[in-house]
């Protein structure tokens, strides 16, 4: 066999394996490398073989469909990557927009606190007056029953008066801790959470401040009730006033102490979750601390 019939051979045998797959061209195929040309005969016989002009449209046809898929995809990511971002603006004008509404309340409730503390300030000083006038007024009254009291009933009731007094502001003083320490719990939860609602137990505690106020003033004024008691002409009638004193201070007590927890059970029912922790803390204190000015 010829050089020349040796390139015809393979020319005409890949054009087979083109043709009729890798199969088909193993079997043609020599154990030496070349191509028999029985096999060559028999092809040539049964089968046309493609012009160079063929396998070139082929391999363009399939280059065609290659740049087509990739074309597609590339439309399909940039559709993709479209509707990403109008999602995203989406979100971003959502996000923008509940900024605005949390803001306006915000403002509102800064607003409405503002005005709030503006009345209670207006109360605090009208009771500071009522509390300087009537401190003037007990200091006078407890100046008469001193001039006319026996030494030793003098010792014996008013040290009980005092007692009593002592007790009652004991009670009013652990009343403002306890007020102090709600506020502080709501300040703490204030910054954690913005979205709080606080307002209701705020305005409970202010109230409960008010009433503290009244009971200092009632108990200073029950001392000098007891006082004129003693050295009144009908003893029995001024010692039911007296006890009548006792009821409205312990009334005033309870009236605060009730407004200090409806505060903690306010502060409970508006806190998330992942702050119950720390809030059951503060209201179990309240819940003691209340329940231990009641017992005594």
């Amino acid at each position: 066999m010829t050089s020349t019939d040796k390139k015809l051979g393979i020319a005409l045998a890949l054009v087979g394996a083109l043709a009729f797959g890798a199969s088909a061209f193993a079997e043609e195929m020599s154990t030496d490398g070349s191509v028999s040309v029985d096999a060559t005969v028999k092809t040539e016989a049964t089968v046309t073989a493609p012009t160079p002009e063929d396998v070139r449209a082929k391999m363009e046809a399939r280059a065609r469909e290659a740049r087509e898929l990739a074309e597609k995809k590339r439309l399909e990511a940039e559709a993709k990557r479209g509707e990403l971002q109008a999602k995203k603006a989406s979100t971003t004008q959502m996000i923008a927009e509940k900024r605005t509404v949390m803001e306006q309340k915000r403002e509102d409730f800064q607003d409405k606190r503002a005005s709030t503390t503006e009345a209670l300030k207006g109360k605090r000083e009208e009771l500071q007056v009522k509390r300087a006038s009537t401190t003037e007024a007990i200091k006078q009254k407890r100046e008469e029953v001193r001039n006319n009291l026996e030494e030793k009933r003098k010792e014996i009731i008013l040290a009980h008066a005092n007692r009593m007094e002592e007790r009652f502001n004991a009670a009013f003083d652990r009343f403002d801790k306890l007020a102090d320490r709600i506020e502080e719990r709501l300040i703490k939860l204030e910054a954690a959470n913005k979205n709080i609602q606080t307002a209701t137990a705020h305005s409970l505690v202010d109230q409960a401040r008010l009433k503290i106020e009244e009971g200092r003033l009632l108990s200073a004024e029950l001392s000098a009730e007891v006082e004129l008691a003693i050295v009144s002409e009908d003893p029995k009638a001024a010692f039911d006033g007296a006890r009548g004193a006792i009821n409205e201070v312990i009334g005033v007590m309870k009236t605060a102490q009730k407004l200090l927890v409806d505060a903690v059970k306010s502060i409970k029912a508006n806190t998330p979750d992942e702050l119950e922790n720390d809030d059951d803390d503060n209201g179990s204190t309240a819940t003691t601390t209340t329940a231990t000015t009641t017992a005594q």
